[in-house]
């Protein structure tokens, strides 16, 4: 079936900060995203059973798919600190949110504009047999609408994200043009899943910390400017 085009908008405010002539400086920022016609995959199967038990002809496309919307918000700090001139540090932190809302609309209102009509041609067929399974698709196309969970944060977001890291040039004496440096990665709880009774009773897996460590030498080769780097990391 034929899907409009996903759509972005948002809205982005925030201050910026220069502290002691530029040797501190940074923003603290609000955000506010929502992402429309984020498709969804659909079934078509229970309802073109429905109108094939009925002997009707209004099926509906196999492969059949519907949208849904993402929204997101949430408060981000980031600092550059020049602590000497050759000593810098920076430091961010995020506090996002996510949201899935309108799930299945298309298929609410198709479902809405059929659901009497295939009750009340099921309720009035002889045939038991014919009749209850009718019943079972409609109860299937209900179960999948009311699971999508308006309203159920995304999974996979973190209740805050931190990354501290820091770096030193030597700028002279024998170790001129050697960097040094290091870093931590903080992740607060992410939304892993939700448990099988709720999907508003999550499941978060626990916070952790990447470190990394780097040691770089600049020089000229050939007569080109090259860099060497070695990382270190936990991950």
């Amino acid at each position: 079936n034929s899907l409009p085009a996903p759509e972005n908008e948002g809205i982005d405010v925030g201050v910026r900060l220069n502290l002691l002539n530029g040797r501190i400086s940074g923003s603290i920022s609000y955000y506010e995203t929502e992402q429309t016609n984020v498709r969804i995959a659909g079934s078509a199967t229970e309802v073109n059973a429905i109108w094939a038990d009925l002997g009707r002809g209004d099926t509906l496309p196999t492969g059949y798919n519907d949208t849904y919307k993402l929204q997101g918000r949430g408060v981000e700090l980031d600092f550059t600190a020049n602590l000497t001139p050759s000593w810098r540090l920076l430091a961010n932190l995020a506090f996002p949110e996510t949201e899935q809302s309108d799930g299945y609309a298309a298929t609410i209102a198709y479902t809405n504009a059929n659901l009497a009509g295939w009750r009340a041609a099921a309720n009035a067929l002889t045939d038991v047999a014919l009749r209850n399974r009718i019943l079972t698709n409609i109860t299937a196309i209900e179960n999948r609408l009311s699971g999508f969970a308006d309203g159920r944060e995304l999974n996979n977001t973190f209740k805050y994200t931190a990354n501290l890291f820091t770096n030193y040039v030597f700028k002279e004496g024998a170790l001129k043009n050697f960097t040094v440096g290091g870093g931590v990665n903080f992740r607060g709880r992410r939304l892993a899943t939700n448990r099988p009774t709720s999907a508003f009773d999550y499941v978060y897996a626990s916070p952790y910390q990447l470190v990394t460590l780097t040691a770089g030498y600049r020089t000229k080769l050939f007569g080109r400017d090259v860099r060497f780097q070695l990382n270190v990391s936990n991950a």
